[in-house]
């Protein structure tokens, strides 16, 4: 059966041999937007190779706020979380981008991750990659302000959905940063008069990245670079020579009488 396997970085790594062997298990999927593959403590019965979809992964509190603390797309999985604990979702997986995929039973793939080293590797790779994403993006939600958080969200979605324009309303880019719509708003609007973007009813077209680029946090290439790395890495290449090092933080000043933890 054709997959597109190309479309997907996880299954296009993969030998002719090692897909036909997946194969059989690999279901192909429409996956549609706001779609829910699974709430948080829900079983995950399937992980999804996305192909053109984008998925959101999602903490929901039980007051109902919510902010995204990841994102997956044609570079990963979704679900990944299961080759090494329990069938948990530990966070709510939603449709940010309606595309294509194709989904695998949890238990077939922990046979296949058990079986084949080369997949072991990508996998650990990506977990590894995956959860950077989320250490990073919690301190990105803490610490930088909202134009800076919108620039670098767009181009992460930009880089992941391989299109200009973006089905989105700015409602869901609210919620997917934990912040007002009025604020979102706002921000879209000047980006639209930077001539970084048009906004428009249900969609956002990105039309000079290099602006948004500008605007946006350091998140945004700290994450490119970092998973640049784990991409070389991947292939079983030099990655020093290839990826720019990554620059080293400043040195945090020890806490004084006014920054130490009170008791």
């Amino acid at each position: 059966m054709e997959h597109s396997a190309s479309a997907n970085r996880i299954l296009a790594s993969l030998s002719p041999e090692e897909l036909a062997r997946m194969s059989p298990d690999l279901e192909p999927v429409t996956l549609r937007a706001n779609q829910s593959l699974f709430h948080y403590g829900d079983s995950v019965d399937h992980t999804f190779f996305p192909f053109t979809a984008v998925v959101s992964l999602v903490c929901v509190l039980e007051e109902g706020k919510s902010i995204e603390i990841g994102q997956v797309g044609h570079e990963s999985l979704i679900g990944l979380q299961t080759m090494l604990g329990p069938d948990i979702a530990l966070h709510t997986a939603e449709v940010l981008i309606p595309g294509r995929a194709v989904r695998v039973r949890t238990e077939a793939l922990r046979r296949h991750y058990a079986s084949n080293s080369w997949l072991n590797r990508q996998l650990t790779f990506h977990l590894w990659s995956l959860l950077n994403q989320f250490s990073r993006l919690s301190a990105c939600n803490l610490c930088h302000h909202i134009p800076e958080r919108v620039a670098r969200w767009l181009l992460a979605l930009h880089d992941r959905a391989g299109v200009d324009d973006l089905k989105l309303t700015h409602e869901r880019i609210a919620e997917r940063l934990g912040v007002r719509r009025a604020g979102v708003t706002f921000q879209l609007g000047s980006l639209e008069e930077m001539g970084a973007i048009q906004s428009g009813r249900g969609r956002v077209k990105i039309t000079d990245r290099a602006i948004l680029e500008k605007i946006s946090c350091e998140c945004y290439k700290r994450l490119a670079e970092e998973s640049k790395l784990a991409h070389f890495q991947q292939r079983g290449q030099e990655w020093r020579k290839e990826v720019r090092p990554l620059r080293p933080l400043p040195q945090l000043a020890p806490p004084g009488p006014d920054t130490a933890p009170r008791v």
